[in-house]
């Protein structure tokens, strides 16, 4: 008898190292993507603070060769970067081409565009993309094959200086957060202000500022065990131990992509996480499962139990987390100083075993990682000063001369202290479990303007829908724009913390505002029904996502209670209230007569002939031009995302055997 089966082939093996480099290209697509397309109304000579300002003193060696000699303008430049910029990033995230030099290339490309961004890039992650992608070049990425997958020549320490990274990021993002002495830290109330006042929600944010405080406690107190003790276990040689840690690091990133709008940031350091998860014969010890499963359970127990504990509040008898102010893991100086000498002890342990080996390249590289861990160790003396003196001294005037200025070597540290933590009243209540009640006033700016009319005798102000992101009108939920970053919906919240005049580029903001320059109407998706803005002004407020009716929430002064619990989508999403006037009525000449004293450009770029300014040759402004008017980039990072996902589908060959069975009966006589 004949008969069909399918024999499934094996699935070809999974390259880590391919992995991670697709995934940093990715990113890096949408990175440059994003500076694209807010470039016009933000950095332009149009925009609100243009590169022009900045370009001679940030890059003065490509300005004078390329700029100031007449061969391209300063808004051709940068357009043009960004886009060879995705290019590069594409061929990267395809799989076309892994090789370190291209990695090269973007990061000296990135470094530019972020170094002329001013204020609008001076962000971590922008930071970390460039550390991360320089480490990458230098230690993971193949230079003697376009492709991970065909280099022969790859060192099992390759991924290390990468996990030193990650280490670096979650550390220094958990101790920083306990140095500053914020009480919303120390009293583990962090979260219970986190969802409204961070500066772009996600659209489940106010969902999350909903729970329970003991539940949010609880989500502050995991926040710190996983940024502190359990980065440690990220360096280990062990990798059933490594992954669980990536584990839990990857699980806080997604609630954070959940709640919030951290662009690409939470994609970078889950890629991270992709060298630690990867394991090596050569590297690891090969300890036994159940040993190492032991040893992860001690060290959960004991880790936990002495930042923390559970007990019940005297006041109301409730549940509460308290944290240990003096628990080791707390005291940076006490366990940080071990940790790069014993990375770079193993490192010399497996450079001597090359040498045995006689594999040169082998030995070189190990080098090289050496350096790059020494180097990105300077910046530990920011939280323990006195512990790392050897290390700056050795690697710091490396550092400050070849890798700080073009930022390669960055130390970390998001939400220091808590911003939007309002004044308790006077005799107000106890909060949960007896602490204070933790009342939300985050600072949120509301700009108005009067409309140009024929009546003169009176001004009519409106509150101006000029932002696609930020918070503004009370009925609506926040919007999912990451990994996307809306660089100046992001700034403004920046601006409410402060006052108008430490934020000259607000003023310039409002001027285009007046002035109607299309860039600046277009990067904000603002449309005026055929009017003219005559004045503006911007007003302070309190704001603070409303509240459902639950017995916690009754107990916080001044809390916007909401009358239905029955539906699932609130009506009203914020509650706000005035505090004062942040600018008062200004006009257009007030506005320009300002900028002009700072040195401010009034200049608007004409949408018709937009190569007009240009007194150089025109051919890369045109060229430039022609490009953004196809609008087809609004696609490309779309069809490279898409051919990424679709080249992590695991390829099987599924052939067709024929298999042939003699079944031999034996008959009875």
């Amino acid at each position: 008898m004949t008969k069909f089966t399918a024999s499934p082939t094996a699935a070809p093996p999974f390259h880590h190292r391919a992995f991670f480099l697709q995934s940093l290209g990715a990113i890096h697509v949408i990175a440059f993507w994003s500076y694209y397309v807010q470039f016009p109304g933000l950095l332009s000579s149009s925009g609100i603070e243009p590169v022009q300002r900045s370009f001679p003193y940030t890059v003065p060696w490509l300005y004078q060769r390329l700029i100031a000699s007449g061969t391209i303008d300063e808004d051709a430049l940068c357009e043009l970067f960004a886009l060879t910029g995705m290019g590069i990033g594409a061929l990267i995230a395809t799989g076309v081409c892994e090789h370190g030099l291209s990695l090269g290339i973007i990061a000296a490309i990135y470094s530019v565009l972020v170094r002329t961004g001013g204020l609008f890039y001076h962000f971590q992650w922008d930071t970390l993309l460039l550390e991360t992608t320089a480490i990458a070049c230098l230690t993971y990425a193949p230079w003697t094959r376009l492709r991970s997958s065909l280099d022969k020549l790859s060192s099992p320490i390759a991924p290390i200086p990468l996990r030193f990274l990650l280490f670096k990021l979650m550390y220094m993002s958990g101790v920083v957060k306990l140095q500053a002495r914020c009480p919303t830290w120390e009293n583990l109330t962090a979260l219970e202000y986190h969802f409204a006042t961070q500066c772009l929600p996600g659209p489940l944010a106010w969902y999350a500022h909903q729970l329970p405080p003991i539940l949010l406690r609880l989500g502050v107190a995991l926040t710190l065990w996983i940024e502190i003790p359990a980065a440690v276990l990220l360096l280990l040689p062990l990798k059933r131990i490594r992954r669980y840690s990536v584990i839990l690091q990857v699980a806080l990133q997604v609630m954070i992509i959940c709640t919030g709008n951290y662009n690409f940031f939470n994609l970078l350091t889950i890629a991270l996480c992709i060298p630690v998860w990867e394991g090596n014969t050569e590297t690891d010890i090969p300890l036994r499962p159940a040993l190492q499963s032991a040893i992860l359970s001690v060290f959960t127990i004991a880790s936990a139990s002495s930042m923390f504990r559970i007990e019940r509040a005297q006041q109301d008898q409730r549940w509460n987390i308290v944290l240990f102010r003096d628990s080791n893991w707390l005291q940076p100086q006490l366990l940080l100083p071990h940790i790069p000498y014993c990375t770079i002890l193993l490192l010399g342990g497996l450079t001597v075993s090359f040498l045995r080996s006689k594999s040169v390249t082998r030995v070189l590289h190990a080098i090289v990682c050496m350096l790059v861990i020494g180097m990105m160790a300077v910046p530990f003396s920011q939280i323990s000063p006195n512990s790392y003196s050897y290390f700056y001294s050795t690697f710091g005037s490396l550092v400050t001369n070849h890798a700080k200025p073009y930022l390669l070597v960055n130390g970390y540290g998001l939400f220091r202290r808590m911003t939007g933590v309002g004044q308790v009243p006077y005799g107000a209540r106890p909060g949960w479990a007896g602490l204070s009640p933790s009342i939300v006033e985050r600072p949120e700016i509301a700009l108005e303007g009067v409309y140009i009319s024929t009546d003169e005798t009176t001004e009519s102000w409106e509150e101006l829908t000029v932002f696609r992101w930020k918070p503004g009108k009370v009925s609506d939920m926040p919007w999912q724009v990451a990994p996307h970053q809306p660089r100046l919906d992001w700034q403004m919240w920046f601006a409410a913390l402060g006052n108008i005049d430490h934020n000259p580029w607000l003023v310039s903001f409002l001027q285009k505002l007046i002035d109607g320059c299309r860039p600046v109407l277009d990067l904000v998706g603002a449309e005026y029904p055929g009017k003219k803005l005559k004045k503006v002004r911007a007003k302070l407020y309190y704001i603070d996502f409303t509240r459902m009716n639950t017995t916690w929430a009754r107990t916080i002064p001044g809390a916007e209670i909401l009358s239905d619990n029955a539906s699932v989508f609130p009506s009203i999403v914020w509650a706000r209230k005035r505090r004062r006037e942040y600018l008062r009525p200004v006009s257009e000449a007030e506005l320009s007569e300002y900028l002009s004293s700072q040195g401010y450009s009034l200049f608007c770029k004409n949408t018709t002939n937009p190569c007009d300014h240009i007194k150089t040759p025109r051919f890369w402004c045109i060229a430039a031009h022609v490009i953004r008017a196809s609008t087809v980039y609004f696609l490309f990072p779309l069809g490279v995302v898409l051919a990424f996902l679709i080249r992590l589908t695991p390829q099987r060959k599924v052939p067709l055997a024929w298999t042939t069975r003699k079944i031999s009966k034996s008959k009875k006589d």
